[in-house]
């Protein structure tokens, strides 16, 4: 892996300048994640994005973590609020250092923010039919921080900078969050939704409503799908989108840079994230011709893109590192030579069975000692904070009145913290068998969680009575975790395992309905389930309103007590099962 863009590409010629807007107008605070746009007489143009905080994350070994763990957001003592402020700027065509630079101002169209993050997030800067554009995401106009893309037209000259149009673009399905969508420069209204497998939405500014929230109104227009691919490129992470979109060559073909994110969690230290990017190159009918492997611009673990441009012979990139400092990079074409290109000669694709308007990743919904759960266990009063995706941690421990020493089986471990099922019952003394087929999962576990008892195997041909034998677990095992991708494969899993001789006391069964347009991962692995001796207490487990993914079951041998059953709704919200209020 390229793991110093900026160093290869200054061994072959290039530059690197960072872009800087005077200290008096940002305390000292953190400048990030610029975007870039060429206008036609030449001029290059940039959105630098100002953080009122300053980042601190501990890199490398993380040896060197704060009270607060390893990454910490540093406010003014004054507000402790996650502030975005965007600058417009000029920069210098030689050299790539800021010129001229003028505050967008959206007072115009501002009202108070009732979440954590306020204002226009990452945005990237444009022209569409001569109308200059900033568009990002934003979380602060609904308490529960629900994101959405904002397409904003910006009057700018040497006396103003003001936001004069705000529009929100609403998507449906509904889903929680909605960022990093890339425009597609020489397509007016047309976003890059998702990069793998291809989702192109188009945005009507004419189809306007409002919606009235707490404490305004919010101008929406539409979008619809317009281009889609139906397969998807086997690939370790999801790519998510980074940059705009751009021509690139003669021949009607496009680029971008997307990145990715590998999610893990320490130990008592919250939340971190390695931040990976590539190029992607599609071909004029938006076939993919070359995708690179993951590369880092400076080696830092908190990088993001959001500006490309081809100008002469040389690509023009514009990045933010660790959220407190942003650089513009001039690198020669021809270093594309110099990194490394995947080889999708032997299996390009695999079949996506749904279009991408459809998959959602949900953070997880996390426990906080605020919150009350319906049901109370013993030990709940020792728990800080959760890993789970949807509680299911704290289910198993309600289901068991919060049982010490117990046995577990996770099928499809994923992450170590992030997201996991079984970290908080590792912290309950439970032990168990973590089975996952992806390597670079057992990297992480051997890195942050070495204590967990990760094994690299195939789920669905796995001798469960032989592995459960040499692993030390009874034929009798507290929890049962089933979550594989995509969700044929759980329950080919589910099939594997012989429930005669295993029992189980908790089941979470991953059957991601709300993707499963034949319906048969869930209705299969419920008459399996049932027919077994399970009872299920709580179907169609959604991490939001919307998306119907999990069903969660207990074996009435072993739970007592009286456990909340809900099996009626199409969709159970996870926070409306365990939690009160």
């Amino acid at each position: 892996m390229v793991d110093n863009l900026a160093k290869l590409a200054l061994k072959n010629g290039g530059s690197i300048s960072p872009l800087i807007i005077p200290g008096d107008l940002t305390d000292g605070t953190g400048l990030c994640n610029v975007s870039l746009f060429q206008e036609e007489n030449g001029d290059i143009i940039a959105n630098i994005r100002h953080v009122h905080y300053t980042l601190y994350h501990s890199e490398f070994d993380q040896k060197f973590n704060c009270k607060w763990g390893c990454l910490s957001y540093l406010n003014p003592e004054d507000d402790i609020h996650l502030i975005t402020g965007n600058y417009l700027c000029k920069l210098n065509p030689d050299t790539l250092e800021v010129d001229t630079y003028q505050k967008i101002d959206t007072a115009k169209n501002d009202i108070v923010p009732i979440w954590d993050f306020h204002g226009l997030e990452d945005v990237r800067v444009f022209r569409w039919e001569s109308k200059l554009y900033v568009c990002g995401v934003r979380r602060d106009v609904k308490d529960n921080g629900e994101g959405r893309m904002e397409l904003c037209e910006v009057e700018w000259s040497k006396n103003i900078c003001i936001e004069q149009t705000r529009d929100r673009i609403e998507v449906n399905p509904h889903t929680y969050l909605e960022k990093n969508w890339m425009p597609i420069f020489d397509m007016p209204y047309h976003f890059v939704k998702w990069a793998n497998p291809l989702e192109i939405v188009k945005v009507n500014p004419k189809d306007k409503s409002t919606e009235s929230v707490k404490n305004g109104i919010l101008n929406i227009i539409s979008c619809e799908t317009v281009i889609s691919k139906d397969k998807k490129l086997k690939l370790p992470l999801g790519l998510r989108g980074s940059s705009p979109v751009i021509l690139f060559g003669d021949k009607g073909d496009r680029m971008c840079i997307t990145h990715e994110t590998d999610f893990f969690h320490h130990p008592g230290m919250g939340k971190d994230a390695h931040y990976y990017h590539r190029f992607l190159i599609w071909d004029k009918d938006w076939n993919v011709k070359s995708l690179s492997k993951p590369f880092k611009f400076m080696g830092a673990m908190i990088e993001f893109c959001c500006g490309l441009l081809v100008k002469d012979n040389n690509l023009i990139i514009s990045y933010g590192y660790q959220d407190n400092a942003a650089y513009a990079l001039r690198m020669p074409i021809e270093t594309l030579n110099e990194i490394e290109w995947e080889d999708f000669s032997s299996e390009v694709v695999i079949p996506q069975e749904v279009t991408p308007s459809k998959i959602t990743w949900h953070e997880p919904l996390m426990y906080t000692k605020g919150d009350k759960l319906k049901t109370d266990f013993d030990g709940l009063e020792n728990i800080e904070k959760n890993y789970s995706q949807c509680y299911q941690d704290l289910f198993v421990l309600t289901c068991l009145n919060g049982k010490e020493n117990g046995t577990y089986l996770e099928i499809g471990a994923g992450a170590p913290f992030y997201g996991n099922n079984t970290a908080l019952l590792e912290e309950f003394g439970w032990r168990g068998i973590s089975l996952d087929i992806n390597p670079s999962s057992g990297q992480s576990w051997r890195e942050i969680r070495p204590n967990g008892n990760f094994i690299l195997q195939d789920a669905i041909t796995t001798d469960y009575i032989q592995l459960c034998k040499n692993n030390g677990l009874s034929r009798y095992i507290d929890y049962l975790q089933l979550d594989i991708d995509p969700s044929y494969n759980t329950l080919l899993a589910l099939k594997n395992i012989p429930l005669d001789v295993l029992e189980f006391g908790v089941i979470t069964y991953e059957h991601d309905f709300y993707i499963d347009e034949n319906e048969t991962c869930r209705r299969e692995s419920r008459e399996i389930l049932q027919k077994a001796g399970y009872v299920l207490i709580a179907a169609n487990i959604s991490p939001d309103k919307n998306s119907p993914y999990e069903d969660w079951y207990i074996n009435p041998k072993y739970v007592k007590g009286s456990i909340i059953k809900d099996i009626e709704n199409k969709i159970l919200f996870a926070k409306d099962y365990m939690i009160n209020g």
